[in-house]
């Protein structure tokens, strides 16, 4: 009876153990998380909103403000509400590439106040727009090397809320 109550115990944990370990520390290389929606809104307001440095960028809170980097319009600083650990913004400084004004970037990140570079090494993101005979799909795609399913899951979530508030937001003007 104790015998059984020991393997009972021994198996229940390596099970955990290996639940943990796809959770958090396999690796699973370099992974594209997309997400597609479609809306009613006109290209021009949704790509206002997400381009980092359009005049609607600020729309949902997350961005406090961007700026590209004197004599350049291909990097830029992008201030983020989220705070670090002495209490500022995250600052971030980022990459435009394969920029198609209205339609599609590329965006990598360079440096951040709170994260090694290193972090961000293998991370970009893609966004393109295209027009319907309804208004616009909006394609957001992010790439990056993951360890666990646990940070990819977020990652799939993360966008998908984003880009059911874009639709919101995009359609109504508002946003909570």
């Amino acid at each position: 009876m104790q015998f059984t109550n020991l393997a009972m115990i021994v198996a229940l944990t390596m099970l955990n153990l290996g639940l943990i370990w796809l959770l958090l520390a396999i690796p699973l290389g370099v992974r594209t998380v997309t997400r597609t929606i479609q809306t009613s809104a006109a290209r021009g307001r949704v790509w206002s909103a997400l381009y980092p440095f359009g005049e609607n960028s600020s729309w949902n809170g997350t961005i406090l403000s961007a700026s590209f980097e004197p004599g350049t319009q291909k990097f830029g600083k992008i201030r983020i509400s989220y705070e670090d650990r002495y209490g500022d913004p995250i600052e971030r400084k980022v990459c435009l590439e394969e920029l198609t004004a209205e339609t599609s970037y590329r965006l990598r990140i360079v440096d951040d106040s709170t994260l090694d570079p290193t972090f961000w090494q293998h991370y970009h993101e893609q966004v393109s727009i295209t027009d319907t005979e309804t208004g616009c799909a909006v394609t957001v795609s992010e790439t990056d090397r993951y360890r666990g399913f646990a940070f990819l899951g977020f990652r799939y979530f993360k966008i998908r809320r984003q880009l059911m508030g874009l639709k919101i937001w995009a359609e109504s003007g508002k946003y909570r």
